[in-house]
């Protein structure tokens, strides 16, 4: 079995030295001899695994006989130094036989049959099953089917395996130092855990603690760009107000030159210009007074007619502060135009003044844009022209 995504050969060679006896064995002897240059290199037996056959060859490494003494020497399977040669005179041959067809006799002796019959019965070859078994103990068929998934690819699935590992070196621990290389190995892995977990919880403070600073900066960004656009709207509602001012008065100037021949008196002038700054009552005392002042000598029925009009906009409005049907007066209606506009722009002022404003987005339309009328206005509004009508 592979140890942890340590690598295939490693954690074999692991597995061989310590007898199969566990992972936690298997990485206490990967990490004892982590260091040597030969780790990752196939394993390879003395000669005398196979009866002294083979040529000469270089002395092995830790990789051929187990691993490094506690001096850091290299160590051979019958428990020699790294430069002495294999039993037989003669250097490493492999556990493999490339010329062999079988598994040998001794791994044939030591895996279950009943497993491997039930192996095979599932497409398996025979050497690919009898390999599994022998190198997983014939723990189970589940354990050996998991070994052959991992190692479908290896290049040498299908190789037997020929050389009987019994002879081979065993590690130079005792079972003692091994269990102790192993808990040592279990400490260092609960250390490095425990450092990781603590500073990927310092990197998701990090990133908490800057997700909100930028939630506070867009927030902040938000406002000021909502408070830019109050202010420009704010401005174009001014520029709006003192434009329609202006046309109002140069209106009032006109119709003065018209009914008197002469420029109006600086006095009314100044007042018409300051109306606007009054409080809504006084502008609809203003704008009553205006009409009375402009029309109750020269066109009393049409005055009264005007004013009787607008009391019954403002009478319905009042009567019904919630209905926005009644908060509505089209210029285009036949009564307004018939009655009311004849003596504008007073008579629009002073729907203005009592809450009937004009609507942007419908210029034919004098509406009361609040969800509820001024009653207490336009009943003011109504005293005023009650004591004009009366005296017409």
């Amino acid at each position: 079995m592979e140890v942890k995504g340590l690598g295939v050969i490693r954690s074999e060679k692991a597995c061989w030295f310590t007898s199969n006896k566990g992972v936690a064995e298997a990485e206490a002897w990967i990490e004892a001899n982590k260091n040597d240059p030969e780790i990752d290199k196939p394993l390879r037996l003395p000669k005398e695994a196979e009866g002294g056959a083979g040529g000469g060859g270089s002395s092995s490494s830790s990789a051929a006989a187990g691993g490094k003494d506690a001096d850091g020497d290299a160590v051979m399977a019958d428990g020699s130094g790294g430069d002495s040669k294999g039993a037989a005179e003669g250097g490493d041959v492999p556990m493999e036989d490339v010329n062999a067809t079988e598994n040998g006799q001794f791994l044939k002796e030591k895996i279950n049959q009943t497993m491997l019959k039930e192996i095979m019965d599932m497409g398996f070859a025979q050497v690919r099953a009898e390999k599994s078994l022998f190198l997983t103990d014939s723990v189970g068929v589940e354990h050996a089917i998991n070994w052959l998934t991992e190692h479908l690819e290896d290049a040498d699935i299908d190789k037997p395996i020929t050389v009987d590992p019994s002879i081979a070196a065993k590690p130079k621990m005792s079972k003692e130092e091994a269990e102790a290389a192993a808990l040592e190995l279990q400490a260092k892995i609960k250390r490095e855990r425990e450092a990781r977990e603590k500073l990927e919880a310092k990197d998701r403070e990090k990133a908490r603690i800057e997700s909100e600073k930028m939630m506070r900066e867009t927030a902040a960004q938000l406002a000021e760009e909502q408070k830019k656009r109050d202010i420009q709207e704010r401005d174009r509602l001014k520029r709006e107000h003192e434009a329609h001012a202006a046309q109002l008065k140069e209106q009032l100037r006109l119709d003065y030159i018209e009914r008197f021949g002469k420029e109006p008196p600086a006095e009314e002038e100044k007042a018409a210009e300051s109306i606007y700054e009054k409080p809504a009552k006084q502008q609809v005392t203003y704008w009553v007074n205006q009409l009375k002042k402009n029309y109750a000598t020269s066109k009393p029925g049409e005055l009264k007619v005007c004013l009787t009009t607008i009391k019954a906009y403002a009478n319905n409005a009042k009567s019904n502060p919630t209905e926005s049907k009644y908060h509505r007066i089209k210029r285009d209606n036949k009564a307004f135009k018939e009655r009311v506009a004849p003596l504008a722009p007073e008579s629009e002022e002073l729907l203005r003044a009592m809450g009937f404003k004009d609507v942007e987005a419908e210029p034919e339309v004098f509406a009361i844009q609040s969800s509820t009328a001024d009653g207490w206005l336009l009943g003011e509004g109504i005293k005023f022209m009650d004591l004009v009508v009366n005296k017409l």
